[in-house]
């Protein structure tokens, strides 16, 4: 008996010490991400799709990462994560893209950008907002991508488009 009723009060002080940021709750802000919008390069102000569009990041070895949830698709808009250990990171996005032997016309985009870590509670940690955002394009023979356009240089929210690319 004396025990059920130790282990009772322990259990009940443990309980009352349980502070509300203890659990991160879902609807928290977390990192934020890169969003870019394609446009019609000849109608700079309507969205265009870009047609099987597949898109990779590029780790510092140069290897091809895929992006998790992110297949292959016909899309006027990406979200894409950002790393929170580097300054720069760049996409190969290909256009037409059928399978790795078919792969389409790629092209890449190198974003650049600095780091802000943010301290959120003891549950949920930090998140990182990114600021003095840059994106260019390297140039080939066969670009699809005509122009970038960087409309948001602070990347602390996941509501508006960071990124216009003109296609």
């Amino acid at each position: 008996m004396k025990f059920q009723i130790f282990f009772v009060t322990i259990l009940s002080l443990s309980l009352w010490q349980c502070e509300k940021d203890d659990i991160c709750s879902e609807s928290t802000p977390t990192t934020p991400k890169l969003i870019i919008r394609f446009y019609d390069f000849d109608n700079p102000d309507t969205l265009k799709d870009v047609e099987n569009l597949k898109v990779y990041g590029i780790d510092e070895s140069g290897n091809q990462i895929e992006i998790n949830g992110l297949g292959i698709v016909t899309t006027d808009s990406l979200v894409l994560p950002l790393p929170t250990h580097l300054n720069e990171v760049q996409f190969e996005m290909f256009k037409g893209y059928e399978n790795s032997e078919t792969p389409g016309n790629k092209d890449v985009v190198l974003t650049g950008f600095q780091t802000n870590d943010i301290y959120v509670s003891r549950a949920c940690g930090f998140k990182t907002h990114y600021s003095e955002l840059s994106a260019q394009n390297t140039a080939d023979s066969d670009q699809w991508i005509l122009n970038l356009e960087v409309i948001q240089t602070e990347i602390n929210n996941t509501i508006h488009a960071h990124v216009k690319v003109y296609h």
